[in-house]
């Protein structure tokens, strides 16, 4: 949960931008194992868009 703590909570939202702003489909670039490509998704937030993705 990214409430509580405001880096975290920025991070959250840098990354959200950023995949919304994406040209390209998500789970395309999930299955090519690329999530960390875009810029601010790091591991733990590649980790939830994973769950996401394959639940």
């Amino acid at each position: 949960e990214a409430t509580g703590d405001p880096f975290r909570s920025r991070a959250f939202r840098t990354a959200a931008q950023r995949i919304r702003s994406l040209t390209e489909d998500i789970g395309e670039i999930h299955a090519e194992g690329r999530l960390m490509e875009i810029p601010g998704v790091g591991r733990s937030i590649a980790s939830i868009i994973e769950e996401y993705l394959e639940t």
